[in-house]
């Protein structure tokens, strides 16, 4: 009996000891909360954001044009319509003879025509000057009407009005091409062809100052025509394109911890 009477002792303490812990913990957790207050700090941090910037770059696209597909051309000799030589008309020293080819070009729908003319290999090696003319809208000069004597007090009213007109064409018609041939100038490539272009001249001459006979080889027109289709072109531009980019920045925020209430008074 003794005992169980000091064993009912012990538990008792032991109790009342838990219960008065208790009872503490409960009565300090207030001040413990208390002790805790809001604080305002500040502080930086990393954020990111989408940023466009504008950059060239090559693009290509398809556009429907007329291109060219094939090219027709051809040739055709073209003959003198209107021949003659005279003296002492156009002269070059030691020369005085001018030799006259004159030529009519039909109208032909062609996109680009040329003449060509050939000169003979003889006339190469003797002096001569070789001038072409347009005489689109102006004619041919005609035959002379009789030979043409060295001194123009021989001559008839006709040969002179002749001679004023040889004069005023060929002082105002435009020089298409020239050459010259032999030594008169050695700074001149001799060449035995003489090339222009024929778009829109429907009547040109040759004048032939030398004393080669037949100087002239033979003419040739050439001609070509383009054939145009439409075709499908890939083609490249430059273009300027919006890029995003991701731009690290930083910034300022505000934020809100508990601290203990004595930190508040210490100043930290």
């Amino acid at each position: 009996m003794y005992y169980l009477i000091k064993a009912v002792r012990y538990h008792y303490k032991a109790i009342s000891s838990i219960h008065i812990l208790l009872l503490f913990s409960l009565l300090l957790l207030p001040i413990v909360s208390i002790s805790c207050v809001d604080k305002l700090i500040e502080e930086t941090e990393t954020y990111y954001e989408t940023e466009y910037h504008t950059e060239e770059t090559t693009e290509t696209y398809t556009v429907t044009e007329n291109v060219v597909v094939e090219t027709k051309s051809g040739r055709e000799y073209i003959r003198p319509v209107v021949k003659w030589a005279g003296y002492n008309l156009y002269g070059t020293p030691d020369i005085n003879l001018v030799r006259y080819y004159g030529y009519r070009i039909m109208p032909a729908p062609h996109q680009r025509i040329k003449v060509k003319i050939t000169l003979a290999p003889g006339a190469l090696d003797d002096n001569g000057i070789f001038k072409v003319f347009n005489l689109t809208g102006i004619g041919q000069i005609p035959v002379i009407p009789t030979e043409i004597y060295p001194h123009y007090s021989y001559w008839s009213p006709n040969q002179i009005d002749w001679f004023h007109n040889f004069y005023n064409i060929t002082g105002s018609a435009p020089l298409l091409a020239s050459a010259i041939t032999g030594n008169i100038s050695p700074y001149y490539e001799v060449s035995r062809y003489i090339e222009f272009d024929a778009k829109g001249v429907f009547e040109f001459c040759i004048l032939a100052d030398t004393l080669y006979y037949e100087s002239v080889d033979m003419v040739q027109l050439y001609w070509e025509d383009d054939v145009v289709a439409p075709q499908e072109i890939t083609r490249e531009r430059q273009v300027s394109v919006q890029v995003p980019v991701q731009v690290e920045k930083q910034r300022t925020v505000q934020k809100i911890i508990q601290v203990p209430i004595w930190e508040l008074f210490s100043g930290n």
